[in-house]
């Protein structure tokens, strides 16, 4: 490997964006059956007598906890392209929601 190719390779290696993308893809995804739940919350069966109010805070609470994950500038912009190009009106919601409890707008 020449010098030019070996600079190259580490500078995109300690790039933020090397990393940053397929970190909040991952991310994305993990929220995502929580937003499932939370937008379309008759789409998984229950068993009788589950506490539906306790269950739609729970999983709120899944939400905020891994809406924090995109608090940086570089999570804002994540979204902020996902949801131009998101053609899943769930995951668009879920931006939104995520958004939100980031105190953020698009």
């Amino acid at each position: 490997m020449n010098t030019v190719n070996l600079i190259a390779a580490s500078l995109l290696a300690f790039s933020p964006l090397a990393w940053s993308s397929p970190d909040f893809d991952a991310q994305f995804e993990e929220i995502m059956p929580f937003c499932e739940q939370h937008f379309l919350p008759n789409s998984m069966a229950q068993l009788p007598g589950t506490d539906r109010e306790a269950r739609a805070k729970k999983i709120n609470k899944q939400i905020l906890k891994r809406s924090r994950l995109f608090g940086s500038n570089e999570g804002f912009e994540y979204l902020k392209a996902r949801s131009g190009e998101e053609q899943d009106n769930v995951a668009k919601a879920c931006i939104s929601l995520i958004l939100k409890n980031l105190g953020k707008s698009q």
